[in-house]
């Protein structure tokens, strides 16, 4: 063999017979028939570091969504994947949606709450009227029967353009208007 070596001469033979007796490090075969790396440590470490993260995900979800993560974890914790699996479905369901109303509106998180509350005030700001400076002249000088054709050019200027804030502004108008106006022809009347 040591001849055969020198003279380079039968290289290729002496490689194969020799990988054909024994895998090279460099094949997986090598590593898969390896008697002392210990697979089934390394596999159930593995497994062992991804229940640990699942656990930790569910925790971090449910603490998030629903304030309540601990017996999230721990079911999770106790049933691999069934419970992480029930986790999923849980929390896709409309469940605890149901879950937190009105009375939990306490247990919101922060952000949640200042979400909620600037929503509110966009809601309020819709529904405040667009002030009109020219229609409000009219009705302050008591020109009522002018005013109350404007609004109502306006009013069907808006429908025609689909403005839903105009349109609740100057029906507010227009009902503010012909409340002017009763007023006014009821004190004629008694005078």
């Amino acid at each position: 063999m040591a001849g055969t070596l020198a003279t380079g001469a039968g290289y290729n033979e002496w490689l194969a017979r020799r990988a054909a007796e024994q895998p090279m490090w460099w094949s997986l075969d090598f590593w898969l028939k390896n008697h002392f790396v210990p697979w089934g440590r390394i596999g159930s470490f593995a497994l062992l570091v991804v229940h640990l993260y699942l656990v930790w995900w569910v925790y971090r979800d449910a603490e998030r969504r629903f304030h309540n993560g601990v017996w999230f974890a721990l079911f999770a914790a106790i049933f691999p994947l069934g419970g992480w699996l029930f986790y999923l479905v849980y929390r896709s369901s409309s469940l605890p949606m149901k879950a937190i109303g009105a009375s939990m509106q306490h247990a919101l998180s922060p952000r949640r709450r200042r979400l909620q509350e600037k929503m509110e005030l966009l809601r309020l700001l819709t529904e405040v009227p667009v002030p009109d400076d020219q229609l409000e002249e009219l009705i302050y000088q008591g020109n009522l029967p002018v005013a109350r054709l404007y609004c109502e050019d306006q009013l069907m200027l808006a429908k025609e353009q689909n403005d839903e804030r105009r349109i609740i502004s100057y029906e507010r108008y227009l009902h503010r208007v012909q409340e002017l106006e009763r007023r006014e022809s009821e004190r004629d009347d008694t005078h």
